[in-house]
């Protein structure tokens, strides 16, 4: 039995709304310790002032969700391993678990951990896409030096406080 290919529009729509859903959800662990916990940090000078990280990320994650749906597309039409989505959802997991250890459960040196985990996964993720969709290795490249950042500031924060 021939298996059924969803629309490119379908995979579209599950790859926006799976990565909006995740962002939402990880933002909504970060907004009552942003204004109160983490001000009490101290901080590098590098650290951007706190209205630089929604933009980044406003930008940010419509280019991973466009990147998502091109590895979505490329594994529907054209046979491909498992690694690039692989390695996707597992640095997925893992930008979804830094914001409730760092933030919820105020740990730097736990998101520490996560973030260095992302950071590896994550260029993973685009060595493995180079292969087969170099658009998707692209678009996460942005994704990939601002994570390089946070991991630096992460680092800066659980060494200093």
């Amino acid at each position: 039995m021939k298996k059924s290919k969803l629309s490119s529009f379908k995979l579209f729509l599950i790859s926006f709304f799976s990565i909006g859903i995740l962002a939402y959800i990880s933002g909504q662990f970060t907004k009552d310790s942003v204004h109160s916990w983490y001000t009490t940090l101290h901080k590098s000078t590098l650290n951007p002032p706190d209205g630089v990280f929604p933009i980044a990320w406003g930008i940010l994650y419509p280019m991973i969700a466009f990147a998502f749906w091109r590895l979505l597309l490329q594994k529907q039409n054209k046979p491909m391993p498992l690694g690039p989505l692989t390695y996707f959802y597992i640095q997925m997991i893992l930008n979804f678990l830094w914001s409730p250890v760092f933030f919820y459960l105020r740990s730097p040196i736990g998101g520490m951990i996560i973030i260095f985990l992302l950071w590896i996964s994550l260029l993973m993720t685009i060595i493995a896409s180079c292969k087969h969709c170099k658009m998707a290795a692209f678009l996460l490249t942005p994704y990939f030096l601002w994570v390089s950042f946070a991991l630096y500031l992460n680092t800066f924060i659980s060494f200093y406080n």
